[in-house]
């Protein structure tokens, strides 16, 4: 590791150096705040055959005199994944050359990079010999680069001469940046990060090129893309680049796709058209749209929704009918604790996969009064839920899996009224009213923005919900009881706005408005044991995930978990006489829309 800062040397800098083979990979070389190297400065230098790779060069702000190599040997081998960085002001007098080989091997995979600094020679990305490899090499030329109209880029040379563009996986990248130069060869890829909008200067195409060869641009594909952040919105929409002009028509030669679609951060995709008119390549921005694949931002919250969808199912049944049974079962002493707890997986959607896997607890008080023609119960209780989530959604052929989890804790409110004399005995009402706050997070490696990094997100919101329930037991003989009931349910979970690698993402609101109708039989099968089972209709009317891009101000396909599924419990509960113990476990399940599995258990020790 050499460091320069704020000094100078006046000859040459090498990071490693053998006089014969061998190895000078791995160096570091920095030339900072003003420092100066009056000669050329190299990463690792061989004075014959052997490996002269990994080295990495920065010039920020200071300078360099000389010529600039990552690696170089006077021999064959390998000067590869070589790296230059001249930035913020950094100044080079000569050439820049990421790998040099006077003899046969391979100088492939470099990377430079000029942004914001100056460079009076010519840049190769890799020199070798005739036979040897100079390819997957990357030039970038980033805005304020200032290079002189004499200057040569080449992706990779061999023998002398550029090698063929076609298959080299060379690629030069303009980036933001308006300029001449005196001959390009040698990229497999041209590749153009359009302008900012208000930083191009009008007229002026991004690379011109004055001194063209006829086959430089043969097997040359050029694309673009949108810049990482496009201020007030979709501010390109009806505007045309003009990418590159070449006055010898050598550029006739290159690959530009007709018809395109750029994508800018997740949530929007530009369309437009590159032209290849023999002189020029343009590009033009016609239309924006939303992108489908962003759709996969809103299932998570579909995830939560329906992870606090269970905890809310758990409240409105078993945990209310277990307060009940242990306030009876105490009567006259007070407030009685209950708790219970389900486990299970679930699957929300049709058109998409939103699976979640977890557990709801709810634990409480409970207090149960009589009068001549009421049954009074009231309670106040404390609930959890953890789940993991795995989202699937597929798009055009692509599939965006992604991963996260989501979890709650809350509190709330229960209440039921039974009639117990008259011609309504058997009739019911309860309810309940919960809130608290959901936390969920989620990530994809398969949903990328125009920088290709990935999607993740952390969301915290309150919540908040609660049911209504009007029921009839019915007996059936001496031991059994129909129960005919209705309800409806409603969780609210609020909206939130988050930043995703620049894009400002909003998210809207979810409720979720349950309908649902059912019966459930229970009776005695011995002294110390009852069963029940039971099945139902629900319907869901909302349950809808949205989000937009503030960003782009363009919306983000929704993801719904709107439809009927068909309910079903299977369950035993038994109470030994010889101990204060009762233990209840059951069996829960849907199928339709919603496609779940789950058990439940109540375990109560009376003292």
């Amino acid at each position: 590791t050499i460091l320069i800062d704020n000094g100078s040397v006046g000859g040459d800098v090498h990071g490693g150096q053998t006089a014969g083979g061998g190895s000078a990979s791995n160096n570091a070389i920095s030339v900072l705040q003003n420092g100066q190297v009056g000669g050329s400065l190299t990463g690792g230098s061989l004075q014959g055959t052997g490996d002269a790779s990994h080295n990495t060069i920065l010039i920020d702000n200071g300078s360099v005199g000389g010529d600039i190599y990552g690696g170089q040997t006077a021999g064959g081998g390998s000067a590869s994944n070589n790296t230059i960085a001249v930035v913020q002001g950094g100044q080079v007098g000569g050439d820049l050359v990421g790998g040099s080989l006077q003899g046969t091997g391979d100088a492939s995979h470099n990377t430079i990079l000029i942004n914001d600094g100056s460079v009076g020679g010519d840049i190769y990305g890799g020199q070798t010999a005739e036979g040897g490899s100079a390819t997957g090499n990357s030039i970038i030329i980033g805005r304020q680069a200032t290079l002189p109209t004499s200057t040569r880029l080449f992706g990779g040379t061999a023998g002398g001469s550029a090698v063929a563009a076609h298959g080299s996986g060379n690629t030069l990248f303009i980036d933001n940046w308006q300029g001449t130069v005196d001959r390009v060869a040698g990229f497999g890829n041209l590749h153009f990060v359009l302008p900012a909008p208000g930083t191009a200067e009008a007229g002026i195409p991004m690379l011109t090129v004055s001194n063209a060869q006829a086959d430089d641009f043969d097997g040359t594909t050029v694309t673009a893309q949108l810049p990482d952040i496009i201020t007030g919105g979709r501010a390109h929409l009806g505007e045309t680049f003009e990418l590159v002009h070449d006055d010898s028509l050598a550029i006739a030669k290159a690959h530009a796709s007709s018809l395109i679609s750029l994508q800018h951060g997740y949530a929007v995709l530009y369309d437009g058209t590159i032209v290849n008119s023999n002189d020029s390549i343009y590009i033009r921005i016609d239309g924006s749209r939303p992108n489908p694949r962003a759709g996969a931002l809103t299932e998570a919250r579909i995830g939560a929704a329906g992870l606090l969808n269970q905890g809310g199912d758990l409240v409105a049944g078993a945990a209310l009918r277990e307060a009940r049974s242990a306030a009876r079962q105490t009567e006259g002493t007070g407030w009685s604790a209950f708790a219970t707890i389900y486990g299970g997986t679930a699957s929300l959607t049709t058109e998409t996969d939103v699976t979640t896997r977890g557990l709801s607890l709810v634990t409480g008080l409970a207090r149960h009064a009589e009068t001549a023609w009421l049954d009074v119960l009231v309670g106040a209780f404390f609930e959890a839920g953890y789940g993991s989530l795995n989202t699937t959604r597929e798009v055009t052929g692509t599939t965006i899996q992604g991963s996260g989890d989501t979890r709650y804790t809350g509190g709330g409110l229960l209440a039921r009224i039974d009639l117990t004399q008259g011609l309504l005995r058997g009739l019911y009402v309860e309810g309940s009213g919960r809130a608290g706050e959901v936390a969920t997070t989620w990530d994809s490696e398969d949903l990328l923005d125009n920088l290709d990094r990935p999607a993740d997100y952390d969301l915290t919101t309150p919540y908040y919900g609660g049911h209504a329930g009007l029921g009839y037991r019915l007996p059936m003989g001496e031991t059994w009881t129909l129960d005919l009931y209705g309800k409806y349910l409603f969780t609210h979970q609020d909206g939130q706005d988050t930043g995703i690698n620049g894009d400002n993402i909003h998210f809207d609101a979810v409720d979720s408005s349950r309908l649902r109708l059912g019966a459930r039989l229970d009776g005695s099968i011995l002294s110390s044991a009852s069963v029940y089972m039971g099945a139902a209709w629900e319907y869901e009317y909302l349950g809808t995930a949205r989000a937009a891009s503030r960003t782009s101000d363009m919306g983000i396909p929704s993801t719904a978990m709107t439809g009927s599924s068909a309910l079903f419990e299977l369950g035993l509960a038994v109470t030994p006489a010889t101990t204060p113990l009762r233990l209840d476990l059951a069996l829960e399940g849907a199928a339709g829309t919603r496609r779940s599995i789950g058990g439940r258990v109540q375990l109560v020790y009376e003292f």
